[in-house]
């Protein structure tokens, strides 16, 4: 690799390597032939070398730490970072080292600091090391699952780096779409501004000058003094509290949010402070209820197997091997799932109505059949919660199987979950040819159960230990009420039930959220939980675009959806926002199927007008005709996909993975609903078709629960 004798210096004093380093520009560029042709012992030993006669040279001493981080080698880099701040201790480069070395060894809270004090000597361009810094430190940060400050230094990273580099927006999308992050964790979180005509307003755009170029840690600083001065400023102690936030104090950033909340502020602001500090205050996390898994010893395999393919209050589990692939030793012969009512063998009663809500089986535990092994006998284990109903369902266990099984032995944990959010989350296990119209409207029906009569009785922490309905008759709790309204309502799939939650204010005395006129509000900054209530005809296309993308990578359905829906509908967007896409979204998201399918309609006609492919839309169709059960719509559309578009690029591929992917072949569409996807294990994520519980309800997602999300590994851009 050529080294540019006119590009930045690799030690960060600001100068051109030709005019700060020339006389080790050959060697650099050894060095990195070396790194980049997968040599680094040998880049490592030129680089001592060159040390031994260039002591304390900069760029030689940046070189030897990036070459032992390559290596793993943290102690000796530690000892070589220890030497680059003693020669040079203005160097952001050697700082930005030192925040690199913290984040891989020590975790990223612990990085923060060195990064600050790195940017804070950044005079104009930011050296590159201090760029990766910002991104090593970032991606700790979400390994801890400190979400507020691993979001703000990935917006950073992004911010600078532009879209020559978009591996930090990467992984921010990813980080949105996983479920069981709330929306209010998801959304951008801005600094207010001063109350107009304030007196110390100087103070605090100068603090806000210094956040907007990363320096975080001076702007928090600044705000501690304006909040010495003015300590009834709730402004202050919100901005106090978020860049204490980005800067991993999460605790400070709870205070920071408590005391905005309770300042006089627009209720409207007051009610989302709160609901983000119930999100992050272990104080209002409420008391967890164990999983647990139990094991029993079998004493009559045979009888067993026999009494739990009788009995309907156990179900067969198909056994998926890649769920098991991280256990110790074989996955078991055979699974389970324990009922908490027998089964009914069809969805259709004899008179020829539909199974209702009370006849449904709930799940309530996970059985894993295990035989014999090296070390351990044929065994029966159970995963199931430790609530009020444990005795209950560990009883029908043992009914079921009627003295085939020995004595349980200890218990383990496994996870956890609340009670809140057993309020909100079933497992419902319908009986395959139930309708999968049926079924929806039997989900409905028990979310709109769920949100108005049981919710309201579940104790919250956040409300004192009082349910909302308690909390509902002391004023001193409206805005925390409000704000654990508002995590409900924003909790996944609940944006469908706008009736419901308009309902539940009304019985819990707190006022409708009113329509917004962005004449008067800031559209750019609103939060994302407020868009769908947005006079949206009255947005400009320049706000419609930017709203819909913020939204898209919140992946905040609810306004996705407003904002898509006004997209279609101009003309003047088609070019910044096809139609075609805006449809996707649209169809993606409705779960009522005689709409989507109207919304297939509109989409076709406007590809037709536009005179495009209308293949996409059929494809669409498609699905939704078989996953509805009506084989005649989905074998019309099938030949018509055959006849009319076949031939067109994708279209073949397309079609086949979706039949795939729907358990269908080519010749032969199911008649009925597949049947229903597998259900997890007590106190996970429920399956996807399942009833999800509401976001925010309880625990709040950690990256140390996806697959892939970075482990401890160093990221440095390259």
């Amino acid at each position: 690799m050529a080294v540019d004798p006119y590009a930045m210096c690799p030690c960060g004093n600001g100068k051109k390597l030709k005019f700060c380093c020339g006389d080790l520009a050959a060697d650099i560029e050894k060095i990195h032939a070396m790194i980049e042709g997968d040599q680094p012992r040998a880049a490592l030993r030129h680089v001592e070398q060159l040390l031994a006669k260039h002591a304390g040279r900069e760029p030689l001493l940046d070189l030897k730490v990036t070459v032992q981080f390559a290596l793993d080698e943290f102690d000796a880099a530690g000892e070589t970072v220890e030497a680059f701040l003693k020669a040079a201790p203005k160097s952001p480069t050697a700082h930005a080292q030192h925040a690199i070395l913290l984040a891989a060894r020590d975790g990223g809270r612990a990085a923060v600091v060195p990064l600050q004090q790195a940017i804070a000597l950044v005079e104009t361009d930011m050296p590159r090391r201090v760029l990766e810094a910002i991104g090593s430190v970032g991606q700790a940060l979400l390994v801890e699952g400190n979400v507020v400050a691993a979001r703000a230094h990935l917006w950073l990273y992004q911010g600078v780096s532009g879209q020559q580099d978009t591996r930090a927006l990467q992984l921010l999308m990813r980080l949105n779409q996983v479920a069981g992050l709330p929306l209010p964790l998801r959304d951008h979180l801005y600094l207010h501004p001063a109350p107009e005509g304030h007196p110390g307003q100087t103070d605090h755009d100068r603090a806000q000058w210094y956040a907007g170029s990363g320096r975080w840690l001076p702007a928090a600083q600044a705000f501690d003094a304006l909040c010495g001065s003015y300590p009834d400023e709730p402004t202050f102690a919100y901005n106090r509290g978020l860049l204490y936030g980005w800067l991993g104090e999460t605790g400070r950033f709870v205070t920071g949010l408590h005391a905005f909340a309770a300042g006089d502020v627009p209720e409207e602001d007051a009610v989302e402070a709160e609901a983000i500090a119930q999100l992050l205050d272990p104080a209002m996390k409420d008391e967890p209820i164990d999983v647990v898994r139990i094991a029993y010893p079998i004493a009559d395999e045979e009888k067993l197997v026999d009494r739990l393919a009788s009995d309907q209050r156990v179900a067969k589990y198909e056994v998926n091997p890649e769920e098991f692939a991280e256990a110790d030793g074989p996955p078991p012969r055979s699974a389970y799932l324990l009922l908490d009512k027998p089964l009914p063998a069809s969805g259709w009663k004899d008179e020829g109505d539909a199974i209702t809500r009370d006849e449904v089986p709930s799940i309530v535990g996970f059985l894993s059949h295990y035989g014999r092994q090296t070390d351990r006998a044929e065994r029966l284990e159970l995963v199931i919660d430790k609530n009020n109903d444990f005795e209950k369902y560990t009883s029908l266990l043992a009914e079921a199987a009627d003295g085939s099984l020995g004595e349980a032995e200890a218990e383990t944990r496994v996870g956890e979950s609340d009670a809140a959010e057993q309020a909100l989350s079933w497992r419902w296990h319908f009986p395959p040819d139930t309708p999968p119209a049926h079924r929806r409207k039997l989900l409905g029906e028990q979310r709109r159960d769920a949100i108005l009569n049981q919710w309201p009785e579940t104790p919250r922490r956040s409300l004192g230990g009082k349910s909302p309905r308690e909390a509902a008759a002391d004023p001193s709790l409206r805005v925390p009420l409000a704000a654990a309204v508002l995590l409900l309502e924003q909790g996944t799939n609940n944006h469908r039930y706008a009736d419901a939650f308009a309902e539940l204010r009304g019985l819990l005395g707190l006022p409708a959220p009113a329509p917004i006129d962005p004449a008067v509000e800031d559209v750019e900054q609103l939060p994302l939980g407020r868009v769908p209530r947005l006079k949206i005809e009255a947005v400009d296309d320049e706000q419609l675009v930017q709203l819909y993308r913020r939204a898209m990578m919140a992946g905040a359905a609810a306004a996705v959806a407003h904002t898509a829906r006004e997209a279609v509908r101009r003309p003047s967007l088609a070019e910044r926002l096809p139609p075609r896409e805006a449809y996707q979204r649209l169809i993606g998201q409705e779960d009522d199927t005689p709409t989507a399918l109207a919304l297939v309609e509109e989409a076709r006609a406007a590809s037709d007008a536009a005179s495009e492919s209308n293949a996409i839309w059929d494809l669409l169709e498609l699905e939704l005709h078989v996953v509805e059960g009506a084989p005649e719509e989905a074998n019309r559309l099938l030949q018509h996909l055959r006849a009319e578009h076949i031939e067109e690029p994708g279209v073949a591929e397309q079609l086949y993975q979706l039949l795939y992917a729907l358990g269908a072949t080519p010749d032969a569409v199911p008649a009925g609903a597949a049947a229903d996807p597998a259900p997890p294990m007590p106190g996970l994520a429920p399956a996807p078709g399942a009833e999800p519980a509401a976001a925010g309800a309880g625990k709040i997602w950690t990256p140390q629960g996806e697959s892939g999300g970075g482990g401890g590994k160093l990221w440095t851009p390259s």
